[in-house]
């Protein structure tokens, strides 16, 4: 039997202890730097589930901005609850997100302005080891104002040709606003103009000798009082626009389809013929065609009346089937659209009774009042191309409400999206 000589056994030794060394040395290598690549990349997995955390606490915060009633009015009135160091308004929350493990994120928003503030998210995800990452989103975000759509007048005039506004021998009081033409305002006959705000034409204001204007100031081509301040005349204003009938969800005659409130002409006229005291308890009722009250007619409307041509009351007294004077009333619900709307003209004839409106009366066209003895009450506000008024021995009391202008023609206060400004993300 042969056998190797001790030393080739001690080689042979030495040579394999340096063979399981080196594989030692090169698999802690690569266990370590598979290792280190694991630890990168669940850094970097944790890493992103933080800004992601970090960016949940924006969006929560715009959520809080566009529904929670106190964060909507502090943010767009950031002096109502300043900070108690004396700055614009502030608020901060905090939240154990059960989405991820050891995951949170603080949020605080910081006005800087009425509707303008920024907004801080920083999230943390902190491991068991006692190690954490954290990621920190900041954002300025603000809401376009809009508190007038129709320069705080509850009559406003959008047409540009002459006698836009035409008053004759009629008085008209307006409370808590303007009235605002984008042509002239004329007064003929024994007319009377009382206005608890200014008178605004971008046109001429024209009036009789007989005639009155009380107002706070008068603003035009002609007059420019010490009240007006800013540009006289005044800039012109566009007509706030109506959907009426466009394929939008939202427009009046697709929300009158899911009603199951949209009639031709001649099915609401045999609704009227039918029912001589007529309410109305939808939300919108859509006509297609002319609307015409008459025959001694009383029609309450507890929404919106809505009609793609033309709405006459009280224009004919009716002798046959059904006759005397006619009348319409509308309501409002809080926060609901209300009023009388059409695309051609509103015409009040001399046929009708007493008128008493708290919403919004829109004419695409021109508005026509032509009535004996009896007042024209309307709370809310007028739009109209054109004004025609001729009420002998009554008055035209109208009242501005902004909420139910912009209820009913769909332009909130402030716009209904938060727009971001700016996005940033830190460490």
């Amino acid at each position: 039997m042969f056998t190797y000589p001790d030393k080739e056994k001690s080689s042979a030794l030495i040579l394999t202890s340096i063979v399981l060394f080196l594989l030692l040395i090169f698999g802690v290598y690569f266990l370590n730097s598979s290792l280190t690549g694991f630890k990168i990349v669940q850094n970097y997995s944790f890493a992103n589930q933080a800004y992601y955390l970090a960016e949940a606490g924006i969006n929560e915060a715009i959520w809080k901005l566009k529904n929670d009633s106190v964060w909507k009015d502090d943010f767009v009135d950031p002096n109502k609850n300043p900070a108690p160091d004396g700055k614009f308004w502030s608020a901060t929350f905090q939240r154990d997100s059960g989405l991820i493990s050891g995951g949170s994120y603080e949020v605080t928003i910081q006005n800087y302005d009425c509707a303008r503030g920024e907004i801080i998210s920083r999230a943390k995800i902190e491991f068991p080891s006692g190690n954490f990452v954290q990621r920190i989103v900041k954002t300025r975000v603000f809401k376009a104002l809009n508190p007038s759509p129709v320069n705080d007048s509850p009559i406003f005039s959008g047409g540009i040709a002459k006698k836009s506004i035409f008053i004759l021998t009629s008085t008209m009081n307006i409370h808590n606003g303007n009235i605002f033409s984008n042509g002239d305002i004329n007064l003929v006959g024994r007319s009377v103009l009382n206005v608890e705000g200014q008178v605004l034409a971008v046109g001429e204001i024209k009036k009789s000798s007989a005639s009155t204007i009380k107002a706070s100031a008068r603003c035009s081509q002609n007059f420019c009082d010490d009240g007006c301040g800013g540009a006289c005349p005044p800039e012109a204003i566009d007509v706030p626009m109506i959907d009426f009938d466009s394929e939008d969800l939202n427009s009046y005659k697709n929300k009158a389809i899911r009603e199951g409130t949209l009639y031709s002409s001649s099915e609401f006229e045999t609704m009227l013929w039918e029912n001589p005291d007529l309410v109305l308890n939808n939300d919108v009722t859509y006509v297609t065609g002319p609307i015409e009250l008459k025959g001694g007619q009383k029609l309450t409307v507890n929404g919106v009346l809505v009609s793609d041509s033309y709405i006459s009351v009280g224009e004919k007294y009716n002798w046959g089937r059904r006759s005397g004077n006619s009348q319409i009333i509308v309501n409002n619900i809080s926060g609901k659209p209300s009023g009388i709307l059409a695309k051609g003209k509103i015409k009040i004839g001399p046929f009708s009774r007493a008128i008493d409106i708290n919403g919004l009366l829109y004419a695409s066209d021109e508005f026509i009042l032509l009535s004996f003895f009896y007042d024209f009450n309307l709370t809310g506000g007028l739009i109209t191309n054109k004004l025609t008024l001729i009420n002998f021995f009554g008055e035209f009391n109208i009242t501005l409400n902004d909420q139910v202008i912009r209820d009913t023609i769909g332009v909130p206060q402030y716009s209904p999206v938060v727009t971001i400004e700016h996005w940033e993300e830190s460490y």
